[in-house]
């Protein structure tokens, strides 16, 4: 083939940004995960508690499209010639839906890893999934006392992924949602409040409008501070909608004081805080211009 512009959305594979042009081709990237050294490990590294690029004197791109200014500043070490930030080019082509039905939604980040497996630093998938564990605990006494339902979309559709969930929900209010990626952004939409960990699917929810928890007690181990909400933009551990804690009242207050917020406040937020973690750009204009 003979294209004049090769493009990607594969935003961290080194042969990418090793691939050679002609003067008159273009190379584009598009991000499409959240990031972070911990999952990342091919163009990012830890080098004495700092974050750099991996990065070669070949590596070479035109134009990458980020999340935000941030991360913007990561990938322009790739040897970037521009970098934009547009938000996800995925939500952005999915139009924002009215009516709320669900009162709480959780996006699943389920996996069955071997326990053993180093994540980070020593820090096993055994001792991640603790953490995993505890919150769900805590969600699941939180529904029960105030009576709410719960629903879970899910990560890998799966009876492993439904067992485990039943497990801590059994007792209480509950449905399973199975994820096809085609619905996902609709069903995000219609929630009152979208409770996740730090998935992406959990940054483009609150760059649409939605009022999103984020819960993220592994972060506050050192081996895993990359995986802290905003990461790389700089927060407190704590916030009105997201949490390091592990601890019952402290969820209780996060999620109590989400779903009772009045739309004036919870926009104020957003305005605060949408367009540095993730901008919504409707119908993607920012890249077809």
């Amino acid at each position: 083939v003979n294209p004049k512009i090769i493009l990607t959305a594969i935003d961290n594979n080194p042969n990418f940004y090793l691939l050679k042009i002609r003067q008159d081709q273009k190379k584009i990237l598009i991000q499409t995960a959240a990031k972070s050294p911990v999952y990342d490990s091919s163009i990012f590294k830890i080098d004495n508690g700092k974050t750099k690029v991996v990065k070669k004197r070949s590596y070479n791109v035109d134009k990458i499209f980020v999340f935000n200014e941030y991360i913007g500043k990561y990938f322009k070490k790739l040897n970037a010639k521009k970098v934009i930030p547009i938000g996800s080019f995925r939500s952005n082509h999915f139009h924002k839906k009215k009516g709320k039905k669900i009162d709480f939604l959780f996006i699943s980040s389920w996996s069955n890893g071997n326990p053993n497996k180093i994540i980070a630093s020593n820090f096993t998938f055994a001792e991640y999934q603790k953490f995993h564990d505890i919150t769900f605990k805590n969600l699941s006494k939180f529904m029960e006392k105030n009576n709410y339902k719960i629903h879970i979309l899910s990560k890998h559709p799966s009876k492993g992924e439904y067992d485990y969930y039943n497990y801590f929900f059994k007792n209480i209010n509950w449905k399973f949602i199975k994820n096809n990626r085609k619905n996902q952004y609709h069903i995000i939409d219609q929630s009152k409040v979208v409770i996740n960990f730090h998935s992406t699917l959990g940054y483009e929810s609150f760059s649409r409008g939605n009022k999103t928890a984020f819960i993220n007690p592994f972060g506050s181990k050192e081996c895993m501070k990359t995986t802290k909400f905003g990461w790389p933009l700089k927060l407190k551990k704590n916030g009105p909608f997201w949490s390091t804690s592990n601890s019952y009242n402290k969820l209780e207050k996060l999620l109590n004081g989400l779903i009772f917020m009045k739309k004036k406040r919870f926009n104020l937020l957003f305005i605060k805080y949408a367009n540095k973690l993730m901008p919504y750009n409707k119908n993607n204009s920012k890249f077809i211009y």
